[in-house]
């Protein structure tokens, strides 16, 4: 018994959605890959941060004075409101 081939636009038409598909996974795997990348970002930050923080709490000047003119770089007034009060010093209010 003969197999019946397809046609030239049922062969176009399988080739097309083979292409989406890869299309789709390649577009996934690149948000992944940005997603992977902000948190990586975000992560370098906040372990930066943390180190200026701790190193001007520890006694370093430079790093005291590095914090403060941070703080006094901030722009926006909910990053500015966050340290309304707050004292790299201890890490609480000030007095």
């Amino acid at each position: 018994m003969a197999v019946a081939r397809k046609s030239l636009e049922e062969r176009i038409a399988d080739e097309q959605k083979r292409r989406d598909a890869a299309d789709r996974k390649l577009r996934d795997l690149k948000a992944r890959q940005a997603g992977y990348e902000r948190k990586a970002d975000t992560r370098r930050k906040i372990v930066l941060g943390a180190m200026l923080v701790d190193q001007a709490q520890n006694g370093s000047t430079d790093a005291a004075i590095m914090v403060e003119h941070l703080i006094s770089l901030l722009t926006k007034e909910n990053d500015k409101a966050m340290f309304e009060g707050w004292s790299w010093e201890a890490g609480s209010k000030k007095e």
